[in-house]
């Protein structure tokens, strides 16, 4: 696609989408539901050509308007028509992480993690030249405790270098490290050292 890497559309479903990497684009999702992206890198997707702003951030998705509308607000756990974003790395300089159209913060309030307006999201470590923040609103610390992007971790943009992102993309590919790089950084931890 010319405006997100991987991009599931006009309601398609059941899509795994895992250890890829994205290079100047993000991971869009627009009417649709139960789709998981698990251990992807995407490298700053601001750099995509913009149809609005969908692809321009790690992830960009439109879930109120997703799945069987008896279903929303979930009143269970796991939303079986829920999005799952989990153990991805993002890199971005310029947008945050994650997007969410038709983002309703009433039920975000009323109903914490069970609220299918958004994602479920964790674990994920995000490479930022400013803050993180969702919805210009709260920190990365203040989700968590609501329920979003439980375990994620932010760390400066600054932290990482071509050496250690061809490292990274190389393991998730499954290839193997160069040699300098092994005996320099060791194990895939160094990229928060």
């Amino acid at each position: 696609s010319l405006y997100s890497c991987l991009d599931h559309d006009d309601g398609s479903e059941y899509f795994l989408d895992t250890r890829n990497v994205c290079a100047f684009a993000g991971l869009k999702n627009y009417i649709g539901q139960n789709k998981i992206w698990d251990s992807n890198l995407i490298v700053f997707p601001e750099g995509t050509a913009s149809q609005n702003r969908s692809g321009t951030s790690c992830i960009y998705t439109s879930m109120y308007m997703a799945g069987n509308k008896d279903e929303i607000p979930c009143q269970e756990q796991p939303c079986r028509t829920r999005e799952v974003y989990t153990n991805n790395t993002c890199l971005t300089y310029s947008t945050e992480p994650l997007e969410y159209d038709m983002f309703n913060e009433t039920d975000l309030q009323l109903m914490g993690n069970k609220n299918t307006t958004i994602p479920y999201t964790a674990k994920n470590q995000y490479f930022l030249s400013q803050p993180y923040h969702f919805r210009g609103k709260w920190n990365l610390s203040e989700v968590q405790a609501i329920g979003i992007d439980i375990g994620s971790i932010e760390a400066s943009l600054e932290k990482m270098n071509v050496e250690k992102l061809n490292c990274f993309a190389r393991a998730i590919l499954e290839l193997d490290c160069p040699d300098d790089l092994h005996e320099t950084h060791g194990q895939q931890d160094f990229l928060f050292a």
